[in-house]
């Protein structure tokens, strides 16, 4: 989390939304463990279900939707998000 956070800061200005989806049984944790992180992205709770397209065991999980709405990434697992090769991909989505 801690390379999405870096990533988060690096692109925040630039047209990408960041939506952090806690899944844990008490968002009040997640919250909790946000700020004791440092973290500077906002995280938010699922007021109903989450959609079949976008469920996964694996936590994390990350998806990435373009801006048609297509999710062109699916990955489960950690990963350094905060890589230049990375960014470079989410810059060319535009």
């Amino acid at each position: 989390m801690f390379g999405i956070n870096s990533l988060y800061n690096d692109v925040k200005d630039e047209e990408v939304v960041f939506l952090m989806l806690s899944v844990d049984d008490s968002f009040e944790k997640a919250k909790r463990f946000r700020e004791k992180k440092g973290f500077d992205f906002e995280i938010h709770q699922a007021v109903g279900g989450i959609p079949k397209k976008y469920y996964s065991q694996s936590i994390p999980t990350t998806f990435i939707i373009n801006a048609q709405g297509e999710l062109v990434l699916t990955h489960t697992g950690m990963e350094d998000y905060d890589a230049e090769e990375f960014k470079a991909f989410l810059r060319e989505m535009k």
